[in-house]
């Protein structure tokens, strides 16, 4: 009953008194102080946005704080950034600032921090990666920033691990924050669990192809070695069941010819072998001893080319 009637009290002295928007704002800020915020924001609502100075977002922010939801703090920020005394240059009007209202850089930096705790509570209690980001490009000056971003990482990574795994955003996450300190340990497990969900992507495709593309693009992965195993042994397959030269020699061109690739570089060897025998000539010898100058059939054309020269001797003397 009695905040009934204070209300129609002030009502009364607002609407039939032309007090000043400094009286009004005072009024407001011991209304404030006696715990009566309906009555303190009633008196500055109807205050002309005009005449709304630095005492009156400071009042407003205070009368505002506890109350304000999330659609509403970017409001509140510019409420709080308009009360900041520091841009004041005038000394009397600082000093009348601080006996009225007790506003001063002390009060403000006091007043920045529970303004930025309440928002950051707020997005803490539904925290998701898009509410995390969101703090971050709203409130770039919050006093909170880096806890924030920090959450933003975690929260990023946990619902990236959701379901199997999103590829898309562990990438995201991976080289959004591998760049700071403080998350690059969150970045590094997106980075291997990406890896694993795409090797596994490419152990589903099963192809050459596939696996070269994951060990190029996750090169320093314990997983890129056994990727390019992977698509070397396809390729030697496929190489050695099409008995195709120019496949053979692709393959030995790709990978070498030692470890795995011993029976690719033999069948070649046996191609050209098969190639000279169905035509024998010099030509044929001499391009292939070049090509295979160690190989046990090596030996074979050599007999056989000792022996065509014989016959060639032979012929020549018995013309």
């Amino acid at each position: 009953m009695k905040t009934i009637k204070w209300f129609l009290f002030l009502s009364f002295l607002v609407l039939w008194q032309p007090l000043s928007a400094q009286k009004k704002v005072k009024l407001a800020f011991k209304q404030y102080e006696k715990g009566n915020i309906e009555s303190a924001l009633n008196l500055l609502d109807v205050i002309d946005p005009n005449e709304r100075e630095t005492e009156y977002y400071f009042v407003r922010v205070l009368c505002t704080l506890e109350n304000t939801e999330l659609d509403a703090f970017p409001e509140l920020v510019k409420a709080l950034n308009q009360s900041n005394p520091t841009y004041i240059v005038d000394p009397k009007l600082k000093k009348k600032l601080n006996n009225i209202y007790a506003l001063n850089s002390d009060t403000y930096t006091e007043l920045k921090y529970r303004v930025y705790l309440h928002i950051f509570q707020h997005y803490l209690t539904q925290s998701s990666y898009t509410l995390w980001n969101k703090h971050l490009a709203l409130f770039p000056e919050s006093v909170f920033r880096d806890s924030a971003f920090y959450l933003s990482a975690s929260t990023g990574l946990q619902e990236a691990l959701n379901d199997g795994g999103n590829p898309k955003l562990l990438e995201e996450v991976y080289k959004k924050y591998n760049s700071t300190v403080s998350t690059q340990h969150i970045a590094k497990e997106a980075y291997q669990s990406w890896a694993t969900i795409e090797f596994t992507d490419a152990e589903n495709k099963n192809s050459s192809e596939a696996y070269k593309a994951f060990a190029q693009k996750f090169p320093d992965v314990d997983l890129a070695k056994s990727a390019r195993l992977k698509a070397q042994n396809i390729d030697k397959i496929q190489a050695l069941n099409s008995r195709d030269t120019t496949l053979l020699q692709s393959y030995l061109a790709t990978y070498g010819a030692g470890g795995e690739s011993r029976e690719a570089l033999s069948l070649l060897d046996s191609l050209h072998f098969q190639y000279v025998l169905e035509d024998f000539s010099l030509q044929k010898y001499a391009r292939y001893i070049r090509n295979f100058p160690s190989t046990p059939l090596r030996y074979v054309l050599d007999s056989i080319f000792d022996m065509h020269l014989l016959d060639a001797i032979d012929n020549a003397e018995f013309e």
